[in-house]
C-alpha cells in the first residue's frame, strides 16, 4: 500500500520516506509490536526489490512525456517509414549558444542568432537553413523552408562560400514536412498544402523525438565550433568558473557566424559518417553513411529526383498574408499604403464609382515594409508587386513592426495635440463671440439713414474707395531714406569718345509683366 500509494506516484520520495511511512502504518494498525517486528531498512528494501521490477518503477515513478521521450523501448528507426530522399522534412529551431556583434560597430553586443535546420531523414542532409535574428516564428521557418527548396550555390556565394551544386544537391519540393506545433500551426501554413501539395505533419507536446533527427543536430553542430570563437554561453556556475561574463568575449557578427556555419554544413553533408544508420535491404554493403551519398544513392534507385519549382513563387508564397483594403488612395495593409501596375492599369484607383475589390490578400515580407505581394486570385500561381506609396515614404526600408511603432507614436502625438485643440478651441470661439457682439453694438449706434436700396447700389464704389484706403495703410513706407534734391548721376558704360548711335532706353516695366503666352 505504501510503495504502491506513495512511494511509486511521487518521483522526489525517496525509499528511506517510505520505509518509515510503512512502519508508521504498521505500528497504528498492531499498537502491541515490539521493535523487533519492525522491519529494518534493508529487509523492506529487499522486499520492495523482489517484488518490483526497476521498468515497472520507472514507468510509474516517471511522468508519462518525459518516459515516452526518454526512456520508453525504441524497436524502430526513422528512416524505416522514410522511403527515400524528399519522403519527409523535419525542420526545428533552436537559439545558438554564443553571443553575436553587430555589423557595423563590434563593440556593440546583438544576443544570440537563431538557427532554424531543415533535415532530409532518410540522406541525414541538411536541406535548408536560416541563421539571424527573427524569433522562432512562421516568418523565420518560411526562410529556411524556400532555402530547402531551392539551388544553394546563390546563397552560399552571398557569403563567400564557393560550392558547386553537386556539393548540395538539394533542392526541390518534398513529399512531408515534419515541425513542432508552433510555426506550421498558422493558417498561412495551408499554402504548403493548396499549392506544393506538401503533407503536414505536427509534433506532439513535450515530445522532441517525434523529430529527433533535427533535434540531435543542433548539439552535433555547436560542438564543432564551441572550442574556437568566444562568447559562447557557459553553465549557470559557468561566470563563477571563468570570472568575468563571457558575453564580453563576443568577436564573431552574424555574416561571419552565418558562414563559419554554412562550411560546417557543408562538411557534415559530404564527409560527416553517421553512427549506427540502419541500411535497408536493397542498399549496398559499400555504400557509405556519408548524408551526400546516401542521398545520390536514394536519388538513383527510390525516389528520383524531388519536384521542382519557381523559386521566387515558392518565397512569395511561403510569405505570411493578410487582407488588405482598396480604395481611392492606394491599397492599405497595416496601415501603410501601396500602389501597384497592374492595379492601376485595372483603374481601381480612379476617383469614380466603380466595382473595385474592397479587400484583397497581401503577402508581405515582416522584415521589409518596401514591397508586398498582393494575390488576384486563389491558385498561388499569379501576383502582383506593390510596392510602397508616396504617401506612406515615412516607413520605407523599416521592418513592419519598426512601422507599427511608428504609427503608434504619431498616433499619440495627434491625440495629444487633438486634445489641446479642443482645450483651447472655446477660447478663440470666444473671441469670436465677443467680435461678433462689438461689431453688432458698433453697427447698431451707427445705423445709417440711407434706404437699403441705396446702400446696395453703393457697394462696388465702397469697394474702390476702401481698396485705396487699405493699400496707403499696407504700402511699404521709407521714412529713413533721405531726400535727393536731383537724380542720380548717369555713369555710361561706353567711352565718350566711342562713336555710338545706340540710345540708352530704360526697359518698361510692363514688358515683364506681359504673358508671353499670347
Amino acid at each position: 500500500m505504501v510503495l504502491d500509494g506513495f512511494y511509486l506516484t511521487n518521483e522526489k520520495v525517496p525509499l528511506t520516506a517510505a520505509k518509515d511511512k510503512a512502519v508508521g502504518l504498521f505500528k497504528a494498525r498492531y499498537p502491541t509490536a515490539t521493535e523487533s517486528a519492525v522491519p529494518t531498512l534493508k529487509q523492506f528494501r529487499y522486499f520492495f526489490q523482489t517484488n518490483y521490477q526497476n521498468s515497472e518503477v520507472a514507468r510509474k515513478r516517471t511522468p508519462a512525456r518525459i518516459y515516452q521521450k526518454d526512456m520508453r523501448a525504441l524497436t524502430s528507426t526513422s528512416a524505416n517509414l522514410n522511403f527515400g530522399p524528399g519522403a519527409r522534412y523535419e525542420i526545428d529551431a533552436t537559439i545558438g549558444d554564443l553571443y553575436l556583434v553587430a555589423e557595423d560597430d563590434p563593440n556593440v553586443i546583438i544576443g544570440r542568432p537563431v538557427l532554424y535546420f531543415v533535415k532530409d531523414v532518410f540522406s541525414r542532409m541538411v536541406v535548408g537553413m536560416y541563421v539571424g535574428l527573427e524569433n522562432p516564428s512562421w516568418v523565420a521557418a518560411m526562410l529556411a523552408l524556400s532555402n530547402s527548396f531551392s539551388d544553394k550555390t546563390a546563397y552560399c556565394q552571398e557569403y563567400a562560400v564557393n560550392i558547386r551544386t553537386e556539393d548540395w544537391p538539394s533542392m526541390g519540393i518534398p513529399a512531408g514536412i515534419m515541425a513542432d506545433r508552433g510555426e506550421l500551426l498558422y493558417r498561412q501554413a495551408d499554402v504548403l498544402v493548396n499549392r506544393f501539395g506538401v503533407q503536414l505533419s505536427n509534433s506532439r507536446a513535450y515530445r522532441g523525438d517525434d523529430k529527433a533527427i533535427c533535434e540531435r543536430f543542433f548539439n552535433t553542430i555547436q560542438s564543432q565550433f564551441r572550442p574556437y570563437v568566444g562568447g559562447v554561453v557557459e553553465p549557470v556556475n559557468g561566470k563563477k568558473r571563468i570570472g568575468k561574463r563571457y558575453e564580453l568575449d563576443a568577436v564573431l557578427n552574424i555574416s561571419e557566424f552565418t558562414k563559419m556555419l554554412i562550411n560546417l554544413v557543408v562538411v557534415y553533408n559530404t564527409q560527416h559518417v553517421i553512427e549506427g544508420y540502419d541500411l535497408a535491404p536493397d542498399m549496398p554493403i559499400d555504400l557509405p553513411s556519408i548524408p551526400l551519398d546516401l542521398w545520390n544513392w536514394g536519388i538513383q534507385n527510390r525516389t528520383g529526383k524531388l519536384r521542382s519549382c519557381d523559386e521566387s513563387l515558392a518565397r512569395i508564397n511561403l510569405l505570411p498574408y493578410e487582407n488588405g483594403t482598396v480604395s481611392q488612395v492606394g491599397i492599405t495593409l497595416k496601415g501603410l499604403v501601396y500602389t501597384c501596375r497592374e492595379a492601376i492599369t485595372a483603374g481601381w484607383f480612379d476617383r469614380i464609382r466603380q466595382n473595385r475589390p474592397s479587400k484583397v490578400e497581401v503577402a508581405f515580407d515582416p522584415r521589409r515594409t518596401n514591397t508586398v505581394y498582393l494575390r488576384p486570385d486563389k491558385t498561388f500561381e499569379n501576383y502582383w508587386v506593390c510596392e510602397l506609396s508616396d504617401r506612406s515614404r515615412r516607413f520605407r526600408d523599416m521592418s513592419f513592426m519598426e512601422a507599427a511603432g511608428v504609427l503608434k507614436a504619431m498616433g499619440r502625438t495627434k491625440a495629444t495635440a487633438r486634445q489641446a485643440e479642443e482645450y483651447r478651441k472655446p477660447d478663440s470661439l470666444a473671441a469670436v463671440e465677443q467680435i461678433v457682439a462689438t461689431a453688432k453694438k458698433r453697427q447698431k449706434t451707427n445705423k445709417s439713414s440711407a434706404s437699403d436700396s441705396a446702400r446696395l447700389r453703393g457697394i462696388r464704389d465702397n469697394r474702390v474707395t476702401e481698396k485705396e484706403t487699405e493699400r496707403d495703410q499696407i504700402a511699404i513706407k521709407n521714412d529713413g531714406q533721405a531726400k535727393r534734391d536731383r537724380p542720380a548721376d548717369i555713369v555710361p558704360f561706353r567711352s565718350q569718345k566711342t562713336p555710338s548711335n545706340e540710345s540708352i532706353d530704360y526697359p518698361d516695366l510692363d514688358a515683364f509683366l506681359e504673358d508671353d503666352d499670347d
